[in-house]
């Protein structure tokens, strides 16, 4: 055996080139006896420096490899929910635990509706102008107001909201199914209240409402009217009846009226929450610091949980109280940037009466439990004043 006299690999001595390099071996090689023994140890060679962007590859090889994973997981994986392609780019569900809610909300250019499960969102553009901050969700579809003017949205997943209703300064869930109380205005500039049906049946005045009186909200067997500090339930075929004085109205909804009293103590104002139909008072002592801490609120579908704005005076930052109806327990969640609504426009329960959607500075939204846990929307949604639950 011999070796090559450039790269030094092992040749037979008839090998006219080299194995290891190729170089031309010719008759030049020397033939020797290969030591076979292992060589003496060197001193220990140190390890050669990896380049830095070689790292910086392999880091990003990784990482788009993860990406890639993900992307696969998210598109076939566990969850039903995969995002809808739409204009300007994909929808993603709203929210990481499902709902299964859509939700009206009322703007200047119209009505979206979004499906918070899938992000999905159609726009309705009415006829008249906006901004539309009274929608009320029946069975049959949607009646909006700007106001003004009343239109309906006729089907559970309205295309269009074309019917003109009339003239309507506010818009309240009626006696029946797909029927509106209307507060309009009369021609000598005072308000009455009539039945108006989702297909643009109307009905005669129910009643025209004295001077300086407004409707609050629609109950069971008829509304709660708001005078000055008092407040009185108006029911068909009844009459009118004193619910409160030195009253701040909150909400209600069935035969509860949520009010607070402007009497309050050292330790706050008192939250009364009165059962028409039975004729029954609870107080709450103590839960505001002021009437004006109040933005308002809205009852649960079943009844069973109250959500209040209360605001802290320190900027956008507010609280939201889950009162326990039955027990009279207060939760407060917070503080979070909610958006400040009189008669609590930006509030919609969920048809569950498990969760409650409140609106939040930026166009945002939140999922707030019965019991206290808050889930923040993911993806910006169009800039709204009114939200409505439709199923």
């Amino acid at each position: 055996m011999a070796r090559c006299p450039v790269c030094g690999a092992r040749a037979s001595y008839d090998e006219t080139e080299c194995p290891g390099c190729g170089a031309e071996l010719g008759d030049s090689l020397a033939v020797i006896e290969l030591d076979e023994s292992p060589p003496a140890p060197g001193p220990p060679r140190a390890p050669e420096p990896r380049s830095p962007r070689r790292r910086v590859g392999v880091v990003a090889i990784v990482i788009a490899a993860v990406l890639a994973v993900a992307a696969v997981v998210q598109a076939g994986g566990g969850s039903s929910r995969r995002p809808v392609r739409r204009a300007g780019g994909a929808a993603r569900p709203v929210f990481e635990d499902a709902t299964g809610v859509r939700l009206a909300l009322g703007s200047s250019d119209g009505v979206h509706l979004v499906d918070l499960d899938t992000g999905r969102m159609r726009t309705i553009s009415p006829a008249i102008p906006g901004p539309f901050d009274s929608i009320v969700a029946l069975t049959g579809g949607l009646v909006i107001a700007n106001g003004t003017v009343a239109v309906g949205c006729v089907g559970t997943d309205p295309h269009a909201c074309d019917v003109e209703l009339g003239n309507a300064v506010n818009v309240y869930a009626g006696p029946e199914p797909d029927l509106v109380w209307a507060v309009r205005a009369t021609l000598d500039e005072r308000l009455e209240v009539a039945d108006l049906g989702l297909t643009g049946r109307t009905g005669p005045p129910i009643i025209v409402l004295r001077d300086r009186t407004t409707v609050a909200a629609a109950v069971d067997s008829g509304f709660v009217l708001v005078s000055g500090t008092t407040l009185s339930l108006w029911a068909r075929g009844v009459g009118e009846r004193l619910v409160g004085t030195d009253a701040r109205f909150v909400a209600a909804r069935g035969s509860l009226v949520a009010w607070l009293g402007r009497r309050c103590s050292a330790d706050g104002c008192p939250l009364h929450l009165t059962d028409l139909r039975a004729n029954r008072d609870r107080v709450i002592n103590g839960f505001a610091e002021s009437p004006d801490a109040v933005s308002g609120g809205q009852f649960a579908p079943d009844l069973h949980t109250l959500a209040i704005v209360l605001d802290l005076h320190t900027g956008a930052q507010r609280m939201l109280a889950l009162v326990d109806v039955d027990s009279g327990f207060v939760r407060l969640v917070g503080p979070l940037p909610l958006v400040a609504s009189p008669d609590a426009r930006t509030l919609a329960w969920a048809p569950s009466g498990q969760v409650v959607f409140a609106a939040l500075v930026g166009e945002r939204l939140a999922a707030i439990r019965h019991d206290g846990l808050v889930e923040l929307s993911r993806v910006p949604l169009p800039a709204f004043v009114a939200l409505a639950a439709v199923g």
